[in-house]
């Protein structure tokens, strides 16, 4: 209850269907709804998630979706069916985001949390209240091209532009993919970035966020400095953060040209694991930095009321000089979505690579303390070469969750994550 926040991705979907919509709003909604009316075979990411997360069960609603009566989870390839599901996207598409906002499902959403054992303080007033924001694109250069994602709350735009710009001297697309030299420097520059990340980013409505500073080139120009080329810099205390795996990314480029890059999120794993009208609950408040106060300093991304959380998304723009739209990407994934997104933008503009070579390109994260190897696909060597520079190396599962698109001479070459369920399909 206490980690739910107010659910805004409806009406912001229906603020862009108004402003830049073609087909009806009620049509965008049957596909969905008939999926969950007549059922889906469950995927094995979805597989995985139940056996592993079995504590959703404890939600009645939840158990009578996704579990059997023996308290068992479904498997791959169960049929699922949703139908109160069903009924609220009906419900939606007959009345728009107010169906969410006002009614049966917005008092049902506010009774769940206030009633929970660990109980939030949501309102109807709040969730009434909420209005979906359009923020100025966040752009910078990159060599050649020009680089737009999401200004804050994200922190994924200004987090990118600044691993770019700090990394653009040091030539990487004279490097091997993933050589010993380039992760280095990824790793070093990764973490100057989420150092700044965690002393500067959060609403801009609450807080002034430098964002021209962060990225003016005498900043970068002092920040690079700090990267020594055959030598890691000491790994900084990190909060340990929520283990995110609720999160999804769309990318789509149409045959006008028109082109979407979505993220997503309810957070966890199954959100909050309270469930509402066949719709997890989010808890995305855990999104926001517990202490109020760190080192005498007030944290950017405390909790204040009204405020919104600082996320890693970084849904992805690559335009030319000339600016025509070269690529499209994003990834699921918490934090790690901003160095999953670079490395894949890096492996596309520097290393040359297919969409689908860069997004399965094993990973490197560095969120200021340790850096981190996937453990599948990594060069042989790379860690003790690592180590040997002063890395503090961590080898990890990886989840990922990219998506992306690529343009290639007069048409497109679109690609999904390996490490996901995820697809790409195009006429």
């Amino acid at each position: 209850g206490i980690s739910v926040g107010v659910p805004g991705a409806v009406a912001m979907l229906e603020l862009a269907h108004r402003e830049r919509g073609k087909l009806p709003w009620a049509d965008l909604f049957k596909p969905a709804i008939d999926l969950a009316r007549e059922g889906f075979a469950v995927p094995p990411r979805l597989a995985t998630a139940l056996a592993t997360f079995r504590s959703v069960a404890r939600d009645n609603a939840a158990r009578a979706i996704y579990f059997n009566p023996d308290g068992s989870p479904r498997r791959q390839g169960e049929r699922v069916v949703n139908l109160p599901l069903a009924e609220t996207l009906q419900f939606v598409a007959e009345r728009g985001s107010r169906g969410l906002a006002q009614g049966p499902i917005a008092d049902y959403m506010v009774a769940r949390v206030r009633l929970h054992e660990r109980p939030g303080t949501m309102e109807l007033s709040d969730i009434a209240a909420y209005r979906p924001l359009k923020r100025e694109v966040l752009c910078g250069p990159y060599r050649i091209w020009v680089i737009c994602g999401m200004p804050p709350p994200s922190s994924g735009g200004v987090a990118i532009l600044q691993i770019l710009g700090l990394l653009e001297p040091f030539e990487l697309h004279r490097e091997a993919p993933n050589s010993p030299r380039a992760v280095h420097l990824i790793a070093e520059a990764s973490r100057l970035a989420f150092a700044d990340r965690a002393r500067y980013l959060g609403d801009p409505a609450f807080v002034d966020v430098p964002v021209k500073g962060l990225l003016a080139p005498v900043y970068l120009g002092e920040r690079r400095k700090l990267i020594s080329e055959d030598r890691a810099m000491a790994p900084a205390p990190v909060a340990p953060g929520y283990p995110e795996r609720g999160t999804s990314h769309v990318s789509i480029v149409d045959r006008f040209g028109n082109a979407v890059a979505f993220t997503t999120t309810i957070e966890a794993p199954f959100g909050a694991q309270m469930m509402a009208y066949g719709f997890f609950l989010n808890n995305e408040l855990t999104d926001f930095t517990a202490q109020p106060e760190i080192d005498g300093r007030m944290v950017a991304n405390r909790v204040q009321p009204g405020k919104r959380p600082r996320s890693s998304m970084s849904p992805t723009f690559v335009f030319d000089r000339e600016r025509r739209l070269v690529a499209v990407l994003g990834s699921a994934g918490g934090p790690r979505i901003i160095g999953d997104t670079l490395h894949a933008l890096i492996g596309m503009l520097d290393w040359n690579l297919s969409v689908q070579e860069a997004l399965a390109l094993p990973r490197v994260a560095n969120l200021t303390g340790g850096t981190e190897l996937e453990d599948r696909g990594t060069l042989p060597g790379l860690a003790e070469r690592l180590r040997s520079m002063g890395h503090e190396v961590q080898v990890r599962r990886h989840d990922g969750g990219l998506t992306g698109i690529r343009r290639i001479g007069a048409g497109w070459e679109g690609a999904a994550d390996p490490r996901r369920d995820g697809v790409a399909k195009g006429d």
